[in-house]
């Protein structure tokens, strides 16, 4: 065998050795007791495919500083990018509090009585030098399907402090963000 390619298989050995396993993160919706409202027990709503900036249709956890400078995480990532899990976690809320006779997707035919839209503003890692928190900017549009009229609207922000700045930190405080939004999402709907 020749030297170098002796040299190349130890250098990829070296390599595959050392390099640090990536590790998926997901977003986990609460146990959800159904709730006691009956306003939309007969209806349907349909989730539509959320909406947000162009950074977040990575699956990269995102670190935002305090110097207006903006990376991410080297060996950790989302499994999904944040609006398909952003969709699926809304949905699975929606379906286990039985708010609704049915909850669809947007890929869904069938019709609806109502629209969910979703705006996803933020959702990162802000790290300051004093600190760092978990950040969570959502705004919800509940529309009737037949005729598109908005029938309530709210910005949803949350600001959760992390225990340390890395990104065990960051997941912990940001399943509290998201687990402080389904409970007030439902209520707000239910109102």
């Amino acid at each position: 065998m020749q030297k170098s390619t002796i040299y190349f298989l130890l250098a990829t050995l070296l390599f595959v050795s050392c390099s640090k396993p990536v590790t998926i993160y997901t977003l986990d919706a609460p146990d959800i007791s159904p709730h006691k409202q009956t306003r939309y027990a007969h209806s349907t709503i349909k989730i539509a495919y959320p909406k947000s900036i162009k950074d977040m249709m990575s699956r990269d956890i995102i670190i935002k500083y305090d110097t207006n400078k903006q990376s991410f995480y080297q060996h950790s990532i989302w499994a999904e990018n944040i609006n398909r899990l952003t969709m699926a976690y809304i949905t699975d809320v929606l379906e286990r509090s039985r708010l609704f006779k049915t909850t669809m997707n947007y890929s869904s035919y069938a019709k609806s009585d109502f629209l969910l839209e979703i705006f996803i503003h933020q959702m990162h890692h802000r790290i300051y030098h004093e600190g760092s928190y978990a950040l969570l900017s959502i705004k919800l549009n509940l529309l009737r399907s037949n005729n598109s009229n908005l029938i309530k609207t709210r910005h949803f922000n949350y600001r959760i402090p992390t225990a340390t700045q890395d990104v065990k930190g960051f997941m912990e405080s940001n399943q509290k963000a998201w687990n402080q939004f389904q409970s007030d999402m439902i209520e707000w709907i239910a109102q």
